[in-house]
C-alpha cells in the first residue's frame, strides 16, 4: 500500500517538503488554486503528467456565519469550483521516481477526494508573522478533525502551526513551534495521541514532525 503525503495549499513549498520527507511517502498529493505551483513542481520536482482531466464540484459552505475557506482570512478570495487534476511522476532524488498527483483548485475539495494520507503537511505562506496558508484553517477543528479521519495509525503531521491561535485541543500544534524544546512534547485530539518527533529544518517558527498514534 502506497503511502501518501498530503499536501493542501502547498504553493512553492511543496518541492522544499516532498525532498526533507522524501524517506516517507511514496506517492504525492498536492493542492493549489494557483497555476504557479503546477510550474514548481515542474522545474524543481521534474512533475512529467501523464493523465489530465478536469474537475467540476461545489464548494463547501460551512454551517453558520461563514466557510470554511474564510474563517481566520477574510478577503475578496472566494473558491472556485473548477480545476483540474493531473496524475504523473515527480522525481524527488534522482533515478528514483515516485507518482504524483496535482488538484489545482480548491484544497477543501482536494481533501474530500483523498482516501488515506500517511504525512499531512501544512505550512504558512512564508516567514511574515501570522500569514496563513491561503486562509483555509486546515488545523482548526472541522478540517483537522476530517485529516485524522483519514490518517493512518502512527501517521505524521508537519506543521509550523500555519499562524492558528486559538484555544483547542490541538493548540500544540502551533504553540510548541515557538518553544525551546519541543520534541517529547504531547497532546491528545480525536481520538489520537500526538507526540513531537524532530524538528524540520531551521526556519522560525520551527516545523514540526508529530507521529499520531491511538490513543491508550
Amino acid at each position: 500500500m502506497k503511502r501518501v503525503l498530503f499536501h493542501p495549499c502547498c504553493g512553492q513549498d511543496v518541492a522544499r517538503m516532498a525532498k526533507l520527507l522524501s524517506d516517507e511517502f511514496d506517492h504525492l498529493e498536492a493542492s493549489d488554486v494557483s497555476p504557479y505551483s503546477v510550474q514548481v513542481l515542474r522545474e524543481e520536482l521534474g512533475f512529467v503528467a501523464t493523465r489530465e482531466r478536469t474537475h467540476q464540484f461545489a464548494p463547501e459552505l460551512a454551517s453558520g456565519r461563514t466557510d470554511l475557506h474564510l474563517v481566520r482570512n477574510p478577503s475578496t478570495l472566494r473558491p472556485v469550483g473548477s480545476g483540474r487534476i493531473l496524475d504523473g511522476t515527480c522525481s524527488v532524488r534522482p533515478g528514483a521516481p515516485k507518482s504524483a498527483t496535482l488538484r489545482a483548485f480548491d484544497s477543501v475539495e482536494a481533501l474530500r477526494m483523498v482516501d488515506r494520507i500517511s504525512v499531512f503537511v501544512f505550512r504558512r505562506d512564508g516567514p511574515t508573522e501570522g500569514e496563513g496558508s491561503s486562509g483555509i484553517p486546515f488545523l482548526g477543528n472541522t478540517l483537522f478533525q476530517r485529516i485524522v479521519a483519514k490518517l493512518e495509525v502512527g501517521g505524521l503531521v508537519v506543521t509550523d502551526g500555519a499562524g492558528m491561535n486559538c484555544d483547542a485541543d490541538q493548540s500544540e500544534l502551533w504553540r510548541a513551534p515557538r518553544t525551546d524544546h519541543p520534541i517529547g512534547r504531547k497532546f491528545t485530539a480525536f481520538g489520537r495521541e500526538f507526540r513531537c518527533e524532530r524538528v524540520l529544518g531551521k526556519r522560525s517558527p520551527q516545523t514540526l514532525v508529530w507521529r499520531a498514534d491511538p490513543t491508550r
